[in-house]
Formats: C-alpha cells, sequence, structure tokens
C-alpha cells in the first residue's frame, strides 16, 4: 500500500494515458511508474479513460498521468471529479503544454523527462511504500523481560527518497517500559547534530532525524539505535537523493545578425536539480570570461543563462551552443549561427 503522508489518504492508483503506451520506450515509463505504485492502469483511448475514471468511486484517490495531446482532450473533462487528486502532463514540449494547463489546478507539473516525472509524483505525494516484510529492526536483550525497547509501526518506510536540496525527515517510533534513549547512525558512525541534521523526540517515543537541503553525500543507510537498561533496538532507513536531470526550456535561437562594434546576448532557459552549469561554445571551442565576454547564471527562481559579447568584431562570428550539465546528466543546446556586418553607413 502507498499513502500520501500530508493528508494520510491512500492513494488507490496511477492511471496513463498516452497514445503510444505499447511501444519499446513506453514500456521502459510503465516499468518506472509500476515501481511506484502496485495499482497501475494505462489507456491509449480517451473516451476508455475517462469512462474508468468516473466509475470510479469518489472517496478513491487517482494520480493521472497524460501526454500533452491526449491531456489538452480528458483534462477538462476529468478535472472537477472528486477522485482526482492530482494530474502531471508528460510531453516532448513543455513550454506549449504549460500555457493551455496553467488553468487547472490539479495539474502539478508539466514534465519531459521521466525520472522528473517520477521524482515529481514522489515528493508532491510523500509516497512511500508500507512493505509487507518485517522491518529491519534487531533486538538485543539483557533481562528475560519485556522491558526491552520495541519498534513500533512507523509512518516513515525503511526506504526513502528525496529530491537534492530539498529537506526531509526519517522518523521511528520506539516503545517500553522505560523510556528509551536514542542514537542515531549514518554509515555506521555516530551522527552528530548540527546546522544541516537535528534530532527531536516526541513523549510517545518518535525520534525525529530532520535533513535540511539534502546532498549527495547524504545518501545512504540511517540507524536509530533506541537503548535502556533493558536492551537495545535498531531500525534502518536507507535513502536516496535523487537528482533531477537538465532539460532546456527555451533554446538559443537558431541565428542572428550582429553589426561590427556592437553588442551581442545570446539567452538560454535551462532548470534541474541541483541547478545545472553551462559552458558556452564557439564551434570547438571553450569561452571564457574576460573584459569583453561576459556570462551570466541563473539568480533564485530565473533559469536564464547568458553570454554578452561587447564590441563585436569579425572573428566573433560563428556557430554558438551551450552544453547544460549537473550530476544528474548533461544536454546540448541547438547551434546558433551569428553573423557580424560591417557597420552601417
Amino acid at each position: 500500500m502507498y499513502c500520501s503522508t500530508d493528508s494520510f489518504s491512500v492513494i488507490s492508483c496511477i492511471i496513463w494515458l498516452n497514445a503510444n503506451v505499447n511501444d519499446d520506450e513506453s514500456r521502459g515509463t510503465e516499468q518506472e511508474l509500476d515501481s511506484i505504485m502496485d495499482h497501475f492502469e494505462k489507456f491509449q483511448d480517451v473516451a476508455q479513460c475517462q469512462k474508468y475514471i468516473e466509475e470510479q468511486s469518489e472517496n478513491d484517490r487517482l494520480v493521472i498521468i497524460v501526454s500533452g495531446q491526449l491531456g489538452k482532450e480528458i483534462v477538462p473533462s476529468v478535472h472537477n471529479l472528486r477522485q482526482v487528486m492530482s494530474i502531471y502532463v508528460y510531453c516532448m514540449d513543455k513550454t506549449i503544454h504549460e500555457q493551455w494547463t496553467c488553468k487547472f489546478a490539479k495539474v502539478k507539473a508539466v514534465v519531459v523527462q521521466l525520472d522528473e516525472l517520477i521524482s515529481r509524483i514522489k515528493i508532491d505525494h510523500k509516497i512511500q511504500k508500507t512493505t509487507e516484510e518485517p522491518l529491519s529492526i534487531n533486538i538485543f536483550t539483557t533481562r528475560a523481560d519485556a522491558g526491552e525497547p520495541k519498534v513500533e509501526a512507523p509512518k516513515s518506510a525503511n526506504y526513502q527518497s528525496c529530491v537534492f536540496g530539498q529537506d526531509t525527515q526519517i522518523s521511528w517510533k520506539f516503545s517500553g517500559i522505560e523510556k528509551s534513549q536514542v542514537t542515531w547512525f549514518f554509515k555506521g558512525q555516530p551522527l552528530p547534530t548540527n546546522s544541516r541534521f537535528q534530532v527531536t523526540e516526541t513523549d510517545d517515543g518518535t525520534s525525529t532525524l530532520s535533513i535540511h537541503q539534502a546532498e549527495l553525500v547524504d545518501q545512504g543507510d540511517y540507524i536509530a539505535r533506541a537503548t535502556n537498561a533493558d536492551g537495545e533496538a535498531e531500525a534502518r532507513t536507507t535513502l536516496n537523493i535523487v537528482c533531477i536531470k537538465p532539460i532546456i526550456n527555451t533554446n538559443l535561437d537558431a541565428a542572428m545578425q550582429v553589426t561590427k562594434d556592437e553588442t551581442m546576448t545570446l539567452k538560454i532557459a535551462a532548470s534541474g536539480t541541483p541547478k545545472p552549469g553551462i559552458v558556452w561554445m564557439r564551434g570547438n571551442d571553450q569561452l571564457t570570461p574576460n573584459n569583453r565576454i561576459q556570462m551570466t547564471t541563473p539568480t533564485h527562481n530565473v533559469d536564464i543563462y547568458t553570454l554578452t559579447i561587447l564590441n563585436v568584431q569579425p572573428e566573433d562570428q560563428g556557430e554558438y551552443s551551450a552544453m547544460i550539465s549537473n550530476v544528474g546528466g548533461s544536454l546540448q543546446s541547438i547551434k546558433c549561427k551569428v553573423t557580424v556586418s560591417s557597420t552601417s553607413s
């Protein structure tokens, strides 16, 4: 079973509507979606998909994924149904489909990358799988009575994911006749508390580790060890840090004509988590900033990278491109052919 921990409501089903749902690429997507939800339905036909959604109980909670074109057809019809919890548009052109989806509040994201889609669904709904197998718990006793600590069913699972740069929490609840002292370990070593790692305790025996702005080095096994006079109990959580590969939201222009001695500016909009870096190229040569060449990178919520060349000269003519990359991957922009003309008479 999967649950959304912010609303404590069970997500009943993920529904995927895509005209090409049975091709090889889509089968890979299906496997990824199936890995985060036991109940998964796929449709190629808008009418059949809409009929299935409408037949579900209003008490159900459906997460719907649609392609861009079919989304235009079905979203207006099902958006206001109570059983529809959220909608994601998985498409090839983010800019075009953001124009119509902005009118529908339940459309949580328009994405072009599969890993971003999976991450957004998990993060938006705080999806966690409650396993049918025993949790990873070791109990050590020093006396033959029932006073040793025990792990109670936690709200978090023993496997969690967090998007790079976001905050996350790991919680375990322990019980026992005598209150336990809980110590947290990371990769086998005691975890010191600091500005990024904080531990809080509640009266019901719950110990919560809060991680601020998760980094790649935070990925691994976390152990909560509860100890009292009667024994010990351990519980383990494996934390996975998810990186979102860069995507280009607005590419370079295909061509640009600039007059000699004027200023030229190239712009490209790209996003990803962590924030991507950029390398500007002219032909096969990497550009570096100097007194004529200036480069800016995004700040805060702005995702625009710029290359500005002052006092343009004939030798600045050529094909310009950008390589966008982060730890999740990299991609190349289109090439912009820059032509430098003589100064107007």
